[in-house]
């Protein structure tokens, strides 16, 4: 495996919650938000121990694409 980068980031579930938790993770710019649950229908090691359900539609990150749009101050011209 290559050198590590944040993509994104998770949050304990609030008590009570169904959930194991909340998050967010951006790829190529665009950001998903998402909802980790335990696999309560796993029949078989081979099947996930968790799934990731995202609820919204992948939105634009802003950040990024600010990040993208401004002029990179190392060009000498």
């Amino acid at each position: 495996m290559g050198d590590l980068r944040k993509i994104g980031a998770f949050w304990k579930p609030r008590e009570g919650a169904k959930s194991l938790g909340s998050g967010v993770i951006t790829v190529a710019g665009m950001k998903q938000k998402f909802v980790m649950f335990k696999n309560d229908y796993k029949d078989k090691d081979t099947q996930p121990d968790y799934n990731l359900m995202a609820g919204d539609e992948p939105e634009v990150d802003e950040y990024e694409a600010k990040k993208k749009a401004e002029p990179d101050d190392d060009v000498p011209f």
